[in-house]
């Protein structure tokens, strides 16, 4: 099958690229983490699991070809998707487009005593999901991990849907090449001739003339 418009990037470059895209998505979050002094809230760290999970599966996509990649790749593209429907709601939880989640109110309950409670805000940072610790153009972190993750998931997903277009992808070892085998179209073309030598004969042979006997029967 040939697919006209979509890239066919390299299984293992893919793989790389898409390694190294999640690689310094943990990198910056770590840098705001400990550098800029601005820990995460509970939606935060769920973020960084689909990063995680990309790079595990990058690991077997560069080790191995065919169909096995592609595998590795579409989950990662899955993973990635996800990744940015979390902070999709994250950012809905920081507009106040919806509630957020238990973890993101602290670890609160009614049946605390006031010790309880007491020790439990002094030990631990209470980072509500609705804070918005920083910023750009008015974009949240939330809101530039749900762009860079849509694209990120875009990319593999054309890069799986490119390297299927072609001719040579998920073949059988031993079953050889088959790009050079004979293309759909000509093959068609072929099964076509062959079906229409049994009409030619019979067309000919309905316009060839019956030859009408010389000899007259004896009276």
């Amino acid at each position: 099958m040939q697919c006209s418009g979509l890239p066919q990037i390299d299984t293992r470059l893919a793989a790389i690229l898409l390694m190294l895209g999640s690689a310094a998505m943990l990198l910056g979050a770590l840098f705001f983490q400990e550098v800029m002094n601005l820990p995460p809230c509970p939606l935060c760290i769920y973020q960084r699991v689909p990063y995680i999970v990309v790079i595990g599966l990058s690991v077997p996509a560069i080790l191995l070809r065919g169909c096995p990649a592609l595998i590795m790749l579409a989950l990662s593209a899955l993973a990635l998707y996800i990744d940015a429907g979390i902070a999709g709601f994250h950012v809905g939880v920081e507009k106040g487009w919806w509630e957020g989640l238990g973890e993101c109110s602290g670890n609160f309950n009614a049946n605390m005593t006031i010790e309880e409670l007491r020790a439990a805000v002094l030990d631990a940072p209470i980072v509500r999901c609705t804070e918005v610790p920083w910023s750009l153009f008015g974009i949240s972190m939330a809101g530039y991990n749900m762009v860079i993750a849509t694209a990120m998931a875009i990319f593999a997903t054309l890069s799986v849907c490119g390297m299927c277009c072609k001719d040579t992808v998920c073949i059988p070892e031993g079953t050889g090449n088959i790009a050079d085998r004979p293309k759909g179209n000509a093959m068609s073309a072929d099964i076509g001739k062959i079906a229409d030598k049994p009409k030619k004969k019979k067309a000919k042979a309905a316009k060839k003339p019956v030859k009408k006997s010389g000899k007259k029967g004896k009276k």
